[in-house]
């Protein structure tokens, strides 16, 4: 098997923070269960990290490129829940002006929505474990909203509020923490809350042979599950508790919404 390269936004200038950077993310994606043979070049700057994705492309290599997207990504380049028909590279060209390399799909293109301080803040049990004593959970943006749906502003704002009065860490600070949250935070959690996220891991696994086809009894169509699941599915936008679910469902009984709702939609592989 061909090793893949990832092409990486992050690690600044200097080869103790691109030494951070290739560990976390070789970390977060092996905890992730990308077990297959792949290398993590962290470029420092997006435009390098495009850059060396486009030179790799060209010289026939196994790559993919991982940068920020830095702005929300617009309903057009995001189209439904087919994480098939997303288009990365639209987005990248009206941003930044950057042209699909030949030879390369959408496939081999993937975004941190908006920024990988995205991904902390979906595990915020461990943020908070990490910084300690002072942190404020409260300060960051509520957990019923989609990370994908904060802009970068605001995100950093947040996390520096929640922050700002811990007494064993500093203020949150891209370059002193950010490599150490990624190597501690949940992947698991990240992809329910991050579909870029998702999309990316997924792909990874479909070039090494890790991710297996549904057999042919566990596909169904939607006219096959019932109106509760449907509602569920329907109703559903990030990670929930069983609590949550339950108010979404507009259930009382626990044990049978468990077994009669959700249950079944995660032996189908439709909730994770």
């Amino acid at each position: 098997m061909v090793a893949i390269t990832v092409f990486v936004e992050g690690g600044g200038d200097t080869n103790d923070l691109r030494t951070a950077c290739r560990r976390a993310f070789k970390t977060f994606l092996t905890e992730a269960g990308v077990t297959g043979p792949h290398t993590i070049n962290a470029r420092g700057s997006r435009g390098k990290a495009y850059e060396s994705f486009c030179i790799a492309v060209a010289q026939g290599a196994s790559a993919l490129l991982l940068v920020d997207s830095e702005a929300l990504v617009s309903a057009a380049h995001q189209p439904g829940e087919d994480k098939s028909q997303w288009k990365p590279w639209e987005h990248l060209r009206q941003r930044d002006k950057w042209s699909k390399p030949e030879g390369a799909t959408d496939k081999d293109c993937h975004l941190m929505v908006v920024c990988m301080e995205s991904w902390l803040i979906a595990d915020r049990q461990r943020l908070q474990a990490f910084f300690g004593q002072g942190f404020k959970p409260n300060a960051l943006p509520k957990q019923s909203r989609s990370i994908e749906g904060i802009d970068k502003q605001a995100l950093y704002k947040s996390l520096k509020t929640a922050t700002a009065h811990c007494k064993t860490k500093a203020e949150y600070g891209k370059g002193e923490h950010s490599f150490q949250l990624l190597r501690l935070i949940d992947p698991a959690k990240v992809t329910v809350a991050s579909g870029w996220a998702e999309r990316l891991i997924d792909e990874l696994k479909r070039r090494m042979g890790l991710l297996s086809q549904p057999s042919e009894d566990q596909v169904v169509t939607w006219s096959q599950l019932t109106a509760d699941q449907q509602g569920l599915l329907t109703r559903m936008n990030a990670a929930h508790t069983i609590t949550e679910l339950l108010d979404v469902a507009e259930r009382v009984n626990r044990t049978d919404f468990r077994d009669q709702c959700l249950t079944p939609l995660l032996e189908l592989g439709l909730l994770r």
